[in-house]
């Protein structure tokens, strides 16, 4: 989920955990795939982050 504090949250729907990332633009809409692509859209275009799953939920 993104919102305006600058801050993307991840929960990992199976275990419960949240991982906060920074992302200091706006967001407008945004999907991740399940490989690990996260796309976000504001107005000025597509932006696109590929995330280590296996890293991020390691911890």
């Amino acid at each position: 989920m993104a919102w305006s504090d600058g801050e993307l949250h991840l929960w990992h729907v199976f275990s419960g955990r949240v991982r906060v990332l920074p992302w200091l633009r706006g967001c407008d809409a945004l999907a991740l795939t399940p490989e690990g692509l996260l796309v976000l859209a504001d107005s000025e275009g597509l932006s696109a982050v590929r995330l280590r799953l296996d890293v991020l939920w390691e911890q």
